[in-house]
């Protein structure tokens, strides 16, 4: 899936994601523009190995016949990021949009609007550590409209996936984020004057992910899991306003570090939230 090479200046090894992307078998004008957005779109991966595959009328299973590389299929529901003939994964925004509802006809919260804690109309700037397939951020920015989210994901083909997801999936909500392939730990330190900063590991091993099995395999195959406690030592160091952290209830972080946790009791995962002192 990827190899290396290494650069001249720094002596830094440098990883070239390789990926293969595909149309869906009928071709029409939203495909065609959707693959015009695509193209233009990766000239900001200068380390991306792309491979463009004519689809044809060859099934998933055929392209993997004699190339294992991860493949991207741009289809009229968005596109799909195929590991294998059988696993997959996409954007779709079923869990915030059930989330939503409830809040709008139960007036449910979800514990992660409940540790934000901000009227509805303010503007505040969001910062997801952790994109994954993107259903807190999408939660986050479609209950706090005026919100700006800031979302981060060392994973180049989740990133990719939940990007170009967005885009296709609402054009709008896309403007209101900046999508960052990487780590927050590698980038200018004022992205901490943000007012809210998100933090939820599911590639723990404690984590229940049995709905993004496909996804959490692939991350722990290739080897792009976060060292967690140098992560949380690092966004506690630099923090300037609130930390949520989500996750299983015996993760060592809520014990290591001083969050104040927001217990779910019929629920394994649970949230904390570090909120600094305006005198620190």
């Amino acid at each position: 899936m990827k190899k290396f090479v290494w650069t001249s200046k720094k002596h830094l090894m440098i990883i070239v994601n390789k990926l293969r992307i595909t149309s869906s078998v009928v071709i029409d004008d939203v495909i065609l523009h959707h693959m015009k957005w695509v193209e233009n779109d990766l000239l900001n991966y200068p380390n991306l190995d792309i491979k463009w595959i004519k689809r044809k009328k060859q099934t998933i299973k055929q392209l993997f016949q004699n190339d294992n590389t991860p493949l991207i299929v741009i289809e009229h529901t968005g596109p799909k990021l195929y590991f294998s003939p059988i696993d997959k994964i996409f954007y779709h925004e079923n869990t915030s949009r059930v989330k939503l509802k409830n809040i709008a006809n139960h007036h449910q919260l979800p514990p992660l609007i409940s540790c934000i804690n901000k009227n509805k109309d303010d503007a505040f700037e969001f910062v997801d550590c952790t994109t994954g397939l993107g259903n807190d951020l999408t939660l986050v920015a479609k209950y706090y409209t005026q919100s700006s989210i800031i979302a981060f994901e060392k994973d180049i083909y989740t990133h990719l996936i939940v990007k170009w997801g967005i885009y296709f999936y609402d054009k709008v909500l896309y403007d209101r984020i900046k999508f960052i392939y990487g780590s927050i730990q590698d980038v200018d330190k004022n992205v901490f004057e943000a007012d809210v900063i998100y933090l939820d590991p599911f590639y723990e091993e404690t984590v229940d992910v049995s709905n993004i099995n496909v996804l959490v395999n692939h991350v722990r195959n290739e080897g792009y899991k976060e060292d967690n406690d140098t992560l949380m030592s690092y966004l506690i160091q630099f923090m300037r306003h609130k930390l949520i952290l989500r996750g299983h209830y015996q993760s060592d972080l809520f014990i290591k570090y001083p969050f104040e946790r927001l217990i779910q009791k019929r629920s394994k995962t649970h949230y904390g939230v570090i909120n600094k002192k305006k005198d620190a």
